[in-house]
């Protein structure tokens, strides 16, 4: 069995119809370096009025691979030289992958009372192969958010479970997103 890469990405309209499918709605400002594509969201006049250019953050686009990453708020070519130098002498790039995900996430709420609420959270690593699944009680505090035991996801599942909350009224009893 043969298993096809995905085409690079050579061309900035390749780029652009990429990013619509990972950030739909969004626009990009592009900068081709040797081995990525360096983005940083176009904001609009109320956006920037409202301070959010400020510190907004890059992301580079991998060529070869198709892989999403956060990059820091430095200029778009400064962003670049360092993610080809990364590359090119075999460091790794210090950023976060944002596509394709890297888990999934399913809340099963184990019980509520006015202060907090407790979840089983299913963490599916879609990264490993074979997937590999782990299973954790996370008790979420309703007003600061703050999640115990702490591990690097409890914070994203605080914000989704908050963010369900605010959109839907109340806590979700179940809830399958990715991250």
């Amino acid at each position: 069995m043969t298993i096809r890469r995905p085409p690079q990405l050579r061309t900035a309209e390749q780029v652009r119809d990429y990013l619509a499918q990972v950030f739909p709605g969004r626009e990009f400002s592009l900068l081709q370096s040797r081995y990525a594509w360096i983005c940083r969201e176009i904001l609009t006049p109320a956006e920037i009025a409202e301070g959010t250019d400020l510190g907004l953050a890059s992301y580079a686009v991998d060529k070869q691979t198709r892989v999403v990453t956060t990059q820091s708020s430095l200029a778009l070519t400064t962003v670049g030289e360092m993610y080809d130098a990364a590359i090119e002498t075999g460091t790794p790039i210090q950023a976060e992958q944002v596509y394709p995900p890297l888990n999934r996430l399913t809340l099963q709420q184990i019980r509520h009372d006015p202060e907090t609420i407790e979840y089983l959270v299913t963490v599916e690593s879609m990264a490993a192969t074979p997937p590999t699944r782990e299973d954790l009680n996370l008790t979420i505090d309703k007003v600061t958010l703050e999640a115990t035991p702490y591990t690097p996801l409890a914070p994203m599942v605080a914000a989704r479970a908050a963010w369900s909350r605010q959109r839907n009224g109340t806590w979700p009893t179940t809830e399958t997103f990715e991250v």
